[in-house]
């Protein structure tokens, strides 16, 4: 899947300057300082340390921990992050990628007859 993050990845950089997003401002959220997040609450697996230090800048691993996605989801999900002002090698965004899609994708349904 790694033409799918690549094209992601190159369509938020190519949109970048089209036009700025502006929010109202908003109260912070309640959630745990970063330092409280436990790292165990990902799944263990390759990709997992890069994952907690890239996506633990801004979130604790119990907000994503939870979700299911596939792969072209968790893209999805990283080019809004991207955008968002997420900065990360291209080698790193395919590790997070993978890593998410491997260890906290959707369950296949359905593969075997029924």
């Amino acid at each position: 899947m790694k033409g799918t993050i690549v094209c992601l990845v190159g369509g938020v950089v190519l949109a970048g300057g089209l036009g700025a997003m502006t929010r109202a401002p908003q109260e912070a959220p309640s959630s745990p300082p970063l330092a409280a997040a436990a790292p165990s609450a990902l799944p263990d697996g390759a990709g997992r340390e890069m994952t907690q230090r890239v996506c633990g800048q801004c979130h604790s691993a119990g907000m994503f921990a939870t979700q299911r996605h596939t792969q072209d989801e968790w893209n999805q999900v990283i080019s809004r992050m991207i955008a968002k002002g997420m900065t990360a090698s291209e080698d790193d965004l395919y590790e997070i990628s993978d890593y998410l899609a491997e260890n906290l994708g959707k369950a296949k349904t359905g593969a075997a007859g029924g």
